[in-house]
Parts: structure tokens; C-alpha cells; sequence
């Protein structure tokens, strides 16, 4: 197998995986890739969460030097990749948003779910969910907005997406209004006629999952407490009550978290100047820019390195 070449210190961005229970989506891995990613880049390179974040503050880092990491409190990185990383003596960083422990229904996921389990291709469900716009009331609004779309400058740092993702996300993102945005994927999901509720009780960790990672050594930091998916275009009140309520929640959990990582990998000067308030020193982006600011950490998406496989 060839190695992983690091440039520099970084960490690695983990989201969904499949197997036991949890089925093949979007961009996920199953325990096998797991295993090959962690060869790839060498056993001897990958810190433990508490160590890389030490040495990190300390400026102490090797070129060579990556970590683990895990968004969004899915619940098949828990029944996946928690038992990879104990075998492997390994710890990560578990960035956790907060809304789903309080009840509720994070579209966010559920919309995901869909698209990638409901269509025999991700291409299949952007076909439909176009099509519709076509015939909807917002079909005028949609095509003047991407008369100006770029797609090789939207999101140019996240090669891992293909033109159809970019189109799919601007539009949802920039263009509709979240309530529009939900009316439509609410629609299409009630059409299918698919049970939410067995797809709820798969998708997210319980808080029982939560101390458990806590207890075996993870780090746990803030990932916003409703992860909107344009979190920049919030306002600085609406942010700092987002961070501010993730943050309260997950102190119930572990006694200190001082790291964080941008939902969607969107954040604005705002956003640091929040985030330093509530004294959050570290914080991982998902590009692999060079670094900017102890906020600003960059982070390879497993994506591009199961391609180097």
C-alpha cells in the first residue's frame, strides 16, 4: 500500500459510516476502509485527540502529525469507528450538536438520509429535486440567482463534491429560504411515504453514547447547537446563542471544551470573535488551507484519501 504523504500537521474529517444496521450512503465508509485509511496514513502519525490538542497550544507539532476527527453525533460513528479506534489504542474529536438531545428532528440529516438511501444514485434524487423546482413557485427566483453560478469556484476547496452536490447545496444554501427549502424536501419525503420514525432512532447518538465516548478518552467540542448549513449568514446574536447553548449542553457531558469545528464549514469573523469569548482555542475547518488562526485548522475529508487507497 502507498503512504499517506502529510505536508503538514492536520486532522481528518470523518462523518458517516455503514454496516451493522447502517446503510451505504453519500460518502460513507464502512470498518474495512476504516482500518485501510488508518495504515494509509500510518498508525505511527495519528496522536491521540488530547495529546495533538496539547501540543497544538504548545506549538509543539511534527509535520507528520494528524488526528481523528468526527462530526455531527452520528450514531453508526459509535457503532462503526468508536470500536476501530479502541482496538487501535486511538482517541478523536467528537464535534456534537446539541438540538438533537433535546428532541428535536434535525432536518439536516433526515433530508441527507433520504436523498442517499431513497434513489438508486445521488444523481437520481438531484434529477427529481430539479425537476420539481422547475414546476414550482420559485422556479423564476432559482434560475435568475444561477444565471450567475459558478461551479468551479463554489466550494473550489472541497473537491470531493461534484457539480451536481455544488448546484444542490448553493441552491439550497443561497438561493431558497429555509422554509422553502423544507416545504419542498418535506414534500418529496411525504410523497415516498418512507417511516421516519424507524430512520430517527439510526440516525443520531443517545446522551448514554455521549459519556461513553467521554469516558474513553475522546475529546469532545462544540459544533454549533442546530448546525445550520449556513452558519455565516447568521446574525452575531443568532450565533452566539448557537454556540452558546451547544456549549452549555456539552458541559454536562465533560468538565472543559475548548474546541470546536464549523458546521458546514461556514463562519465569519463573527463567528472567531464568539468563539474566543467563550474560550474555544482550538477550532478545524474542512478545507485544507493553510492554516489561518488557532480557529481556522485544516482538515482532509476521508473522502479524498479513500480515493488514494
Amino acid at each position: 500500500m502507498k503512504s499517506y504523504i502529510i505536508k503538514f500537521p492536520h486532522g481528518i474529517m470523518f462523518h458517516h459510516f455503514h454496516g451493522k444496521n447502517h446503510p451505504i450512503v453519500q460518502g460513507s465508509i464502512g470498518e474495512e476502509t476504516l482500518s485501510d485509511i488508518i495504515e494509509f496514513i500510518g498508525i505511527e502519525n495519528i496522536l491521540n485527540a488530547d495529546e495533538w490538542a496539547h501540543k497544538f497550544q504548545n506549538h509543539t507539532l511534527k509535520s507528520n502529525q494528524i488526528c481523528l476527527t468526527f462530526d455531527d453525533a452520528l450514531k453508526s460513528q459509535v457503532d462503526i469507528a468508536l470500536p476501530k479506534l479502541r482496538s487501535n489504542g486511538l482517541t478523536g474529536f467528537f464535534f456534537i450538536y446539541s438540538s438533537i438531545f433535546e428532541g428535536v428532528k434535525e432536518k439536516l440529516e433526515i433530508y441527507r438520509y433520504f436523498r442517499t438511501t431513497q434513489f438508486s444514485s445521488i444523481d437520481d434524487f438531484y434529477e427529481d429535486f430539479f425537476n420539481y423546482l422547475k414546476k414550482s413557485s420559485v422556479s423564476n427566483k432559482i434560475q435568475n440567482k444561477l444565471k450567475n453560478f459558478n461551479s468551479t469556484e463554489y466550494l473550489k476547496n472541497c473537491t470531493f463534491y461534484s457539480k451536481s452536490d455544488k448546484k444542490f447545496r448553493y441552491i439550497r444554501d443561497h438561493i431558497l429560504k429555509e422554509e422553502e427549502y423544507f416545504t419542498i424536501m418535506d414534500t418529496l419525503i411525504q410523497e415516498s411515504k418512507i417511516n421516519l420514525e424507524k430512520i430517527y432512532k439510526n440516525l443520531w447518538i443517545s446522551e448514554k453514547d455521549l459519556k461513553k465516548i467521554n469516558k474513553e478518552g475522546h475529546v469532545i467540542g462544540l459544533h454549533s447547537y442546530s448546525h445550520p448549513t449556513n452558519f455565516s449568514a447568521l446574525s452575531y446574536k443568532n450565533q452566539n446563542e448557537e454556540y452558546i447553548k451547544n456549549k452549555k449542553h456539552l458541559e454536562k457531558i465533560t468538565t472543559e471544551v475548548f474546541t470546536m469545528s464549523h458546521p458546514s464549514n461556514s463562519y465569519n469573523l463573527d463567528t472567531l470573535k464568539i468563539l474566543k469569548n467563550l474560550g474555544i482555542t482550538m477550532g478545524f475547518c474542512a478545507d485544507m488551507n493553510p492554516i489561518k488562526s488557532n480557529l481556522e485548522i485544516p482538515r482532509q475529508d476521508s473522502s479524498i484519501i479513500t480515493r488514494m487507497l
